[in-house]
């Protein structure tokens, strides 16, 4: 089967794995990142010792979401009615999510994966504290290499531990460049959902100028752009075709994020 199809299968898969009756009336579904399913399936690829790579991906995944639905909690205390219950149900399906990723690798009998999980979680958790709690002279370098970490921290630890370190540059830069699209528009335009925003966190009830860090959000994103078009690359180096895959499928998502090594067709994928 083509990895497309499989990918796709994998990510259908997590929908209905997810599914609940009674969240659905109260709450949106939740959201599956199909970059992030595709980058886990090509690294379990990769390493080549995984024989449910399915059931791996499902479960990497869900606890991602578990994650990422949590920071959709709002403070407000004055919530009440519907809106108090989808807070309260929003809480529940994060734990619910968190709980089922364990589920899914307990039945593969794979410990020493759920402590990887658990570990890159908690220092996850960690690097959001830092984010959020930094110190009042704090510069933007500072909020940009934490959000970076934060973007696809599961990801780039997983892909440590499977021994594929030299994916985790262009992993990290691809979600990292995902999330400052996001940023942006979240600054840009009046969002409702401005409560996911990581940066609209440490700027509001402040007097920051939001154009100006406008501004640095699309540098920074050249900055990103121009590190991956620059003919970086030897140019008979040997890239392994799950890393080709990848590489490419980044291309197509992004134009502006690319190697030109690769547009010139220097660069041969591995059999």
């Amino acid at each position: 089967m083509p990895i497309q199809d499989e990918v796709v299968q994998i990510y259908h898969k997590i929908q209905k794995k997810v599914n609940h009756p009674y969240l659905n009336r109260y709450l949106p579904k939740p959201a599956v990142d199909i970059d992030k399913v595709l980058t886990l399936f090509l690294l379990f690829k990769q390493h080549g010792s995984y024989k449910n790579i399915e059931q791996y991906v499902m479960s990497v995944m869900i606890a991602q979401m578990g994650l990422d639905t949590h920071e959709k909690i709002t403070k407000n205390e004055k919530l009440k009615g519907l809106e108090l219950k989808q807070r309260q149900l929003t809480v529940l399906s994060g734990d619910f999510y968190s709980s089922l990723y364990y589920y899914i690798l307990a039945e593969q009998k794979d410990i020493q994966m759920v402590k990887w999980i658990s570990q890159a979680i908690q220092e996850l958790n960690i690097n959001k504290m830092h984010f959020f709690y930094a110190e009042n002279d704090a510069n933007i370098d500072y909020y940009f290499d934490h959000l970076r970490q934060i973007e696809s921290h599961l990801i780039i630890k997983l892909a440590e531990r499977l021994g594929i370190n030299d994916w985790t540059d262009i992993i990290a830069d691809f979600f990292f460049l995902k999330r400052l699209h996001l940023e942006r528009d979240y600054l840009d335009h009046t969002r409702e959902d401005t409560h996911t925003s990581y940066i609209y966190h440490i700027i509001q009830d402040t007097d920051i100028d939001k154009r100006k860090f406008i501004e640095q959000i699309e540098n920074k994103m050249n900055q990103i752009r121009n590190k991956w078009s620059m003919d970086i690359l030897p140019k008979k180096q040997i890239l392994s075709k799950h890393l080709g895959y990848l590489i490419d499928h980044f291309t197509k998502e992004s134009p502006s994020f690319t190697r030109t090594t690769l547009l010139k067709g220097r660069i041969n994928y591995a059999d």
